[in-house]
């Protein structure tokens, strides 16, 4: 590494990645969220951060407010819906996930940079 006069390091081959990216950038996909309206923005936050409060409520609601064979009934309820496979081709699951990537997307400012979009089939969901 050499040290420039204004103070900055460099590196032998910094100027070839440099050129390297710059090349790379005229490939690249962005990928931008747009904004949607606030009643979108809410129910699509609600459906994906408000089912972890709801089952922290229904927990603490079943501990301390109902009876010990309710609050059973309960856990053994929630432990059954743990245990049952999920399907990930689920049409439903797919247009609820969807609806609250659309939507969520808009709220939180984030860009997508993709260099090979290609890559990526349209009609497969990646995680």
């Amino acid at each position: 590494m050499e040290e420039k006069p204004n103070g900055t390091l460099t590196n032998g081959g910094a100027a070839a990645a440099s050129t390297r990216s710059a090349v790379a950038e005229d490939e690249l996909t962005v990928f931008e969220g747009k904004p949607s309206p606030l009643y979108h923005r809410l129910i699509a936050l609600s459906l994906w951060l408000g089912a972890i409060h709801f089952l922290v409520i229904l927990v603490i609601t079943a501990t301390f407010f109902l009876p010990a064979t309710s609050a059973f009934a309960v856990f053994g309820l929630l432990i059954v819906l743990m245990a049952i496979p999920l399907n990930d081709q689920s049409k439903l699951g797919l247009k609820l996930s969807r609806y609250i990537c659309r939507h969520v997307c808009g709220y939180f400012p984030v860009k997508l940079h993709v260099e090979d979009i290609k890559a990526f089939h349209p009609n497969q969901a990646y995680g």
